[in-house]
Formats: structure tokens, sequence, C-alpha cells
């Protein structure tokens, strides 16, 4: 789904990062362990994880599987552009039996993929490219069409005091634009980090005659 120079940087920059820094939260573009799980728990959020199949697009070193193990997935797909942190992810999980089905591919969303009940993404629409809008757009909207169930991907807020060249920031309001062209029923988080916000857009979104979301449960109801 990008075009080839942001391609190419965006591999050159996580394999040198794996090369200086190794197996750390901060090779994947992360300040902390405690920031990433919190990521990872508002998108595990979106719904039920119970034997349900997880796409992870832009997975890293694929830090995100012994989280969907505990909320009970059934199985989880991995996949990232960098080969280098594809093959650290398969030697770090090789011996992972949660979520029971464990797979990690090289590859994008441009290629040939299997539907998944929920299609994950964390942290890949903070990276500089050439059309940041046209690169979100797209790319939500293949996750989309591979999800069986639902979305759920995290943006950098514009919403912040300052903004940092390294980093791309979007209008919550211009991604929830997008999201309601795609589904009636989806959900804007702003709520877990000052500067930072998950949206989810669900497949189901049919009324019942009481117009509310046949597909919608109370938190308390999911698992």
């Amino acid at each position: 789904m990008l075009e080839p120079d942001d391609r190419r940087r965006l591999i050159e920059l996580y394999e040198e990062r794996l090369k200086e820094k190794g197996v750390t939260v901060e090779t994947v573009g992360w300040r902390s362990r405690r920031q990433q799980q919190v990521r990872f728990q508002v998108l595990l959020e979106i719904g039920s994880m119970e034997q349900r199949e997880i796409l992870d697009v832009g997975c890293g070193l694929g830090d995100l599987v012994p989280l969907a193990g505990v909320h009970g997935a059934a199985g989880y797909t991995g996949i990232d552009l960098a080969g280098a942190l594809i093959q650290e992810a398969r030697t770090l999980h090789s011996q992972s039996s949660r979520p029971a089905r464990i797979d990690f591919r090289q590859a994008d969303l441009g290629q040939d993929l299997p539907g998944h009940d929920w299609v994950l993404a964390s942290g890949i629409f903070a990276f500089p490219v050439r059309d940041p809008g046209r690169y979100l757009r797209r790319t939500v909207k293949r996750m989309f069409d591979l999800a069986r169930r639902g979305v759920a991907f995290n943006c950098v807020s514009s919403h912040v005091d300052y903004q940092d060249d390294s980093l791309v920031y979007h209008d919550p309001a211009e991604v929830m634009a997008l999201a309601k062209g795609l589904s009636r029923r989806v959900s804007l988080r702003h709520d877990y980090m000052p500067f930072e916000f998950t949206v989810y857009i669900y497949k189901e979104d049919q009324a019942d005659d009481e117009n509310v979301f046949r597909s919608f449960r109370p938190r308390s109801q999911q698992r």
C-alpha cells in the first residue's frame, strides 16, 4: 500500500533500529513497554477476541501475541514489510502456545491475504509518507475489506501542543468521517492518552426495531 520510496525508507529504518537496539520496544518506535501495552489493550477492546482470528498489520516483533492469547484469540497472523523483524518475531514466539495458531509473514496489504475476524494496526499511520491522507484512506479501506467483524487502528492526534517532524498527525474528525463512509457503526476513543486516538469500525451495522445496533454488546457482556 506504500509508494516504493516510502516502503524502502520504512524497511531501512526498522531494520537498522533492530541492528542498533535489538529486541526492544524502541526498535518498533515506542517510548515504553507500558505505552505499547496500553495501545494494544485499547485495540483489543473493540470486541470479544474469544476464539477469533486476528490480523496484526505492521506487526513488528509480534509484541501483540501474548495479549492476544490472554484475550482468548484462536489465531494470530502478523504481517510486516521488514523481513528482519518478521524473522525475529518468528524466533521470539516459536514456543508460544497461545493463540494456538501463530503466523508471521513478510507482506503488505496489497497482497492476497485471507480474511480475519479482527484486523488491527498500531502505529503504522505515524510514519511520515509522501501522502499521509491517501495512505490512511487506502490502508483502512483494505483492512475493512479483509475484516469479518471489524477494524481497529490508532493515530497521533492533531490536537497537540506541538508537532514533531518525524511523526504524522491526523485530525480525529477527518478520520471519523472516513470511518463513517465505511460503516454506520464506528467509535472514536481519545480517552487513554492525551495526544493519540483509536478508531473502531464494525462490519455489522444494522439496527434493530428499537434503533440499537444488533451487534452492540455492553463491555460487561463481551466475554
